[in-house]
């Protein structure tokens, strides 16, 4: 798009003019640039993807989770959190609930590195370092006292191996993203059911992007 003509005034007095576009044979046009209510370009911030493979389930385990540091001076926009069961063998009539919760604080888990975030645009800029995401059999502090989400991942399998995947959430039937202000998180927690026999494991998955 050309700025062709500039002819729109700003004010009437200071011959300052605004960008404009004339399409052949046309009026001429404000040039607009779209953006996000947070200002950002629309479709320049980065989107981000991290997992949490193979964790062995338990009763009430905090087992995946995301915080955004106090004074990080960035806001985390979760779009979407999923977690599937892989079962190796046979399991029968199980189906554990998993909660996904905000929270405070966590701790005591296994930190997982900026490296292993996966950007959707090799292009983005690295993670950065004024949040972490966990994973295995964490504490948490400042659990709500009501979850944001609550579901099943059914485990009953016949024959000798299966997959079944659940979403948590997404923003496309939520019509909003999670957000995550400074001080501020969530994290997946079993249930008060552990599930069947040694054989399945449990997987979590999240997008989000970092707003500055």
């Amino acid at each position: 798009m050309t700025q062709a003509n500039n002819s729109i005034p700003i004010t009437p007095t200071d011959g300052t003019t605004v960008a404009t576009h004339t399409p052949t044979g046309v009026k001429e046009y404000q040039v607009f640039i779209r953006a996000r209510a947070d200002g950002h370009l629309l479709d320049t911030v980065g989107t981000y993807y991290v997992s949490a493979l193979a964790l062995t389930r338990a009763a009430n385990r905090n087992h995946f989770g995301i915080m955004n540091y106090p004074n990080s001076n960035i806001l985390i926009e979760v779009e979407n959190v999923s977690g599937w069961i892989e079962a190796v063998g046979t399991a029968t009539g199980v189906f554990p609930g998993y909660q996904l919760f905000r929270i405070t604080s966590m701790s005591g888990g296994t930190i997982i590195a900026s490296a292993d975030i996966q950007r959707k645009d090799t292009a983005s800029p690295d993670p950065s370092s004024g949040f972490a995401a966990m994973r295995t059999n964490f504490t948490v502090f400042g659990l709500a006292s009501e979850a944001l989400s609550c579901l099943s991942i059914p485990e009953e399998e016949a024959s000798s191996a299966s997959s079944t995947k659940t979403m948590f959430f997404d923003k496309r039937w939520a019509n909003q993203p999670i957000l995550l202000s400074t001080g501020e998180g969530i994290c997946v927690r079993q249930g008060a059911v552990t599930g069947a026999g040694a054989g399945p494991v449990v997987s979590f998955e999240m997008i989000f992007k970092i707003l500055t």
